[in-house]
């Protein structure tokens, strides 16, 4: 869902929404050194959101709503385990790298990468590893 979203945000964005996309990565680096874990949560729900919302697609838009309101439990728990938080800071950094640069196979690879680890941060936190 959202790897494709990314590939439609880079492709379609403008100057503009890049901008607003590099603003909100900012706020989400500035609450990690502040260790605002409630910050970090609003600042990442907004980045991902942003994207799927930027790649002008209703259906992704419109699954990716449902999926966050059930996802929304797991990110306000998962930036209270700081290797969470340290796990999202350099995926974020490449995929907005990728948006700024409009280069869509890097956009796309690195949203798989972080989502990858995103599902080993779940499964290490509830204890349900495959």
């Amino acid at each position: 869902l959202e790897p494709l979203a990314l590939r439609l945000t880079i492709q379609r964005s403008s100057d503009a929404d890049i901008l607003q996309l590099a603003r909100t990565h900012e706020k989400f680096m500035t609450a990690i050194e502040l260790h605002d874990v409630a910050g970090i949560a609003k600042y990442d729900e907004k980045f991902h959101s942003q994207i799927v919302e930027k790649s002008q697609n209703k259906l992704l838009i419109s699954i990716f709503r449902k999926v966050s309101e059930c996802a929304q439990a797991f990110r306000s728990k998962t930036f209270l385990v700081d290797q969470n938080i340290k796990n999202a800071i350099e995926p974020h950094s490449n995929i907005m790298d990728a948006i700024k640069n409009r280069n869509v196979d890097a956009g796309e690879r690195y949203m798989r990468k972080h989502l990858d680890q995103v599902l080993i941060d779940l499964e290490e936190m509830t204890g349900q590893k495959e």
